[in-house]
């Protein structure tokens, strides 16, 4: 799509069937039909200037229009969805960072450090902004409280988050959809150490019955019902 330029008649507010004015105008001509559309425009929630245009109305658009719009939309949704993949990657290789870091030190503390992979001299590390995200995520999956996804959309919580640190810089914050995608990424670390676990204690027990597994149904103060398996 191809923003109207201001002066562009088609940008005037039309007139509806009882002949009043609509409250905007065309604002984008598709490049492949050439049909004008509006897309509204969405200010940020945080009343800082700028903003977006919602793109729903392009993409039922795209769905109705001719070949290439048809194939520009199934381009679009292969290239974000592996951005997405790509994105949910570095969510996990920083959650295995993190908690490398966390072991690494507690070794350190008890004068028993861990031997590192041939040619490695330092463990990875995570960006200051993935073990911001990371710290708010365990915090979340961890909290005894059993927090709110809609935790993250208080101002007060964020407030406090910027709070901590100094200078007046902002913090990373986690928004909802990221949150879930950590916590997502947080699992995945998590079977991925266990099969680590049991394959080793399987190799050393070689072949022999080392552990013994319970499972039980539980329901959760928030009324979730779950199969908690131990071992």
């Amino acid at each position: 799509f191809t923003l109207l330029k201001d002066d562009d008649l088609r940008r005037l507010p039309t007139l509806n069937g009882v002949g009043e004015e609509d409250d905007i105008g065309f604002s984008h001509v598709c490049n492949h039909c050439h049909k004008v559309i509006t897309l509204k425009w969405k200010k940020k929630l945080s009343g800082k200037a700028g903003g977006s245009y919602h793109t729903v109305a392009a993409q039922r658009h795209l769905e109705k229009c001719m070949e290439g719009g048809k194939d520009a939309i199934a381009v679009t949704t292969v290239v974000k969805e592996e951005s997405n993949v790509l994105k949910h990657a570095r969510k996990v290789e920083a959650i295995q960072n993190v908690h490398l870091q966390a072991g690494y030190s507690e070794l350190k503390k008890q004068k028993r450090l861990p031997l590192l992979a041939a040619g490695q001299k330092t463990l990875p590390t995570a960006t200051y902004e993935m073990k911001e995200l990371c710290a708010q995520a365990h915090w979340f999956i961890y909290l005894s409280g059993n927090p709110s996804f809609q935790v993250f959309r208080d101002y007060d919580f964020k407030t406090m988050l910027r709070a901590l640190v100094p200078g007046g810089t902002d913090p990373p914050i986690l928004t909802i959809p990221n949150l879930k995608d950590f916590v997502a990424a947080e699992w995945e670390v998590f079977q991925g150490n266990l099969r680590s676990m049991l394959h080793t204690q399987l190799v050393e027990a070689k072949g022999n019955v080392y552990c013994q597994s319970i499972h039980d149904g539980v329901t959760l103060d928030n009324k979730s019902m779950y199969q908690a398996f131990g071992m």
